[in-house]
């Protein structure tokens, strides 16, 4: 995607104890970021961009998920998608 992304990020469960259900939210919002790239991108401001998936696991702990998204947020500025 270009570099005008809109990129977004998200803390999953990829592994551990809600390993099934953090691979199902990462994987909707796998498709959501492809269906709205595939449809042209989204509408900002008047201008349209893509979207850009970041996504870290968590490891299916609290304090590991915090880490992650005061991660994507503070230091990659990026806006967050729950879980």
């Amino acid at each position: 995607m270009a570099d005008d992304a809109i990129k977004a990020g998200m803390s999953a469960s990829l592994t551990g104890q809600f390993e099934s259900q953090g691979v199902q939210a990462l994987r909707g919002a796998q498709a959501w970021v492809l269906d709205s790239n595939s449809a042209g991108g989204i509408h900002v401001s008047g201008v349209t961009r893509g979207l850009e998936l970041v996504h870290y696991d968590d490891e299916s702990s609290a304090s590991k998920a915090f880490e992650v998204i005061r991660h994507l947020i503070l230091q990659l500025s990026l806006i967050h998608i729950s879980e």
